[in-house]
């Protein structure tokens, strides 16, 4: 009886340890898997108001309400744009840097729309990456994808790379990690939707041509429309000062939103709706006039950093302007110009956040105008390089009439000088166009030691912003200035 009693003892201690470690293992603290780079509307992090600058981690439960749209930059570079009315739980996010191939992702879309860009993490490690819905498994092919989902239906397309879709079977464990071995691909060349639903479980790819098969994507335009037409009303109307009430949306107890500046007010790079390129005041801007500078480059930044994979050239020059691109082609000067190029061609071989920028003014358009430096060994400014005569390479001025009309500019005479050692600058443009005699603009102020000029006393009708390289070879600014018959815009690289 006492040996009997003694193995029940150690049984239990046993038991009692192995409970112990779970808990430990359990209770063991996350490391962080991302930070919150966008909210818009209402939405919650484990039912708290959740904001720009908010880490997420494993186990967390990320909602939107019906106007909430969120960004998260995962620490693999990986990024996850949840949308209006989804829920998303990160399951699983275990990252190792040194052997990203050793990587461990799941992410859960109980329902909605996400898109997802796949990082470091999900192209090193395609085999251990899953995207779950309540009804099928998702595996990656290192891509861009959108995905809709709900308890009876999951649509997804393609833009880059490719998915893996399976219905949950003997064959497909919701548990497991990866791909399903009876998955059906589909890939960004298809031109194809992939559909299943809960009553035939199997997946099936319908030409994006065919009628009814591009519902995922009208559902997108649907919600970003609705986004764009009731963002002025939500940010009104809505209160966010309790966390109880994550499941509704239309409380009005109070003006005060999740996000109190104008820049949440604002629609989101990719939730430009365009249904006529013609009627431009149907857009609305990411950007807004209280934004701050570092609020600003950071919406372009992650606009870059999205679309950066397809841009592999080396810069033939250390600075470069582009036109934020987030409109496609719809957004394009009146006068054919090939010097100012897209945001992300700019940024190519380039730091993906501008030294510079100049939001689109001219007629209320929706548009920003950036400058990107190349990185460079050194970390400020040489101030022992004295002053510095510039000589102007590249350019691009237009006159954007009252009317509307766009007229292009030519520079009749130019000079940049910069004092290094002083730490100033001065700059001078002679305007002409066939609509204007000769227009002037004129500036100056001071150089920082990032090398980044900051114009002396600027009017309300004018707008300068500028930098030059470290190494002081190169200069470039962007402006704009109010006239009497209209608004004049421009950027220029200069060289010495």
């Amino acid at each position: 009886m006492h040996l009997f009693s003694l193995i029940k003892f150690y049984a239990k201690s046993c038991i009692v340890g192995i409970s112990l470690l779970c808990a430990s293992v359990q209770a063991a603290p996350n490391m962080n898997a991302g930070t919150v780079t966008f909210t818009l509307g209402k939405a919650y992090l484990n039912d708290k108001i959740i904001n720009v600058g908010t880490e997420v981690n494993q186990g967390d439960v990320i909602e939107t309400l019906s106007n909430g749209h969120v960004h998260i930059r995962f620490i693999d570079n990986g990024l996850v744009s949840i949308r209006p009315s989804s829920k998303l739980l990160i399951e699983h996010y275990s990252y190792n840097a040194k052997a990203p191939a050793e990587s461990v992702i799941k992410f859960n879309l109980e329902e909605g729309v996400i898109r997802s860009i796949s990082g470091t993490g999900a192209k090193s490690a395609r085999d251990k990456f899953r995207l779950n819905t309540p009804i099928a498994a998702i595996g990656v092919r290192g891509t861009d994808f959108v995905v809709k989902a709900s308890n009876e239906l999951v649509q997804a397309i393609v833009n880059e790379g490719a998915i893996a879709v399976a219905a949950f079977s003997s064959q497909c464990d919701a548990k497991a990690f990866g791909p399903c071995s009876n998955s059906v691909e589909l890939n960004d060349s298809s031109k194809q939707l992939l559909e299943l639903d809960a009553i035939y479980n199997k997946p099936r790819l319908i030409p994006l041509s065919a009628s009814g098969a591009a519902a995922l994507l009208k559902s997108e335009i649907n919600a970003r429309q609705k986004e764009s037409d009731e963002s002025d009303d939500t940010n009104s109307s809505d209160d966010t000062n309790s966390s109880d009430d994550t499941n509704s949306s239309d409380d009005t107890n109070s003006s005060d939103d999740t996000n109190s500046s104008d820049a949440q007010t604002e629609t989101n790079i990719d939730e430009i709706v365009i249904s006529d390129p013609n009627k431009r005041d149907e857009f609305k801007s990411p950007f807004s006039k209280n934004m701050s500078d570092s609020e600003i480059k950071d919406i372009i930044a992650d606009h870059v950093a999205v679309n950066s994979d397809q841009f592999t050239d080396a810069p033939p020059t250390k600075l470069a302007w582009g036109r934020f691109s987030g409109f496609g082609d719809t957004y394009k000067d009146s006068v054919k110009d090939t010097l100012i190029t897209s945001i992300n061609d700019a940024a190519a071989g380039r730091d993906n956040k501008p030294v510079a920028f100049s939001l689109g003014v001219a007629n209320g358009f929706p548009s920003a105008t950036a400058l990107f430096r190349t990185k460079s060994d050194q970390t400020a400014i040489d101030r022992s390089l004295g002053k510095v005569d510039f000589d102007l390479q590249v350019s691009q001025v237009n006159l954007y009439g009252q009317n509307g009309d766009v007229k292009p500019m030519t520079i009749k005479d130019s000079f940049l000088s910069v004092d290094f050692t002083k730490g100033s600058f001065s700059t001078g443009l002679t305007l002409d166009s066939e609509v204007t005699s000769n227009v002037g603009f004129n500036a100056n102020g001071t150089i920082d030691d990032n090398g980044q000029l900051f114009i002396s006393g600027p009017g309300k009708s004018e707008h300068f912003s500028g930098a030059t390289t470290l190494e002081g070879d190169e200069a470039g600014y962007l402006f704009y200035k109010e006239i009497e018959s209209g608004m004049i815009e421009g950027a220029t690289i200069w060289t010495n």
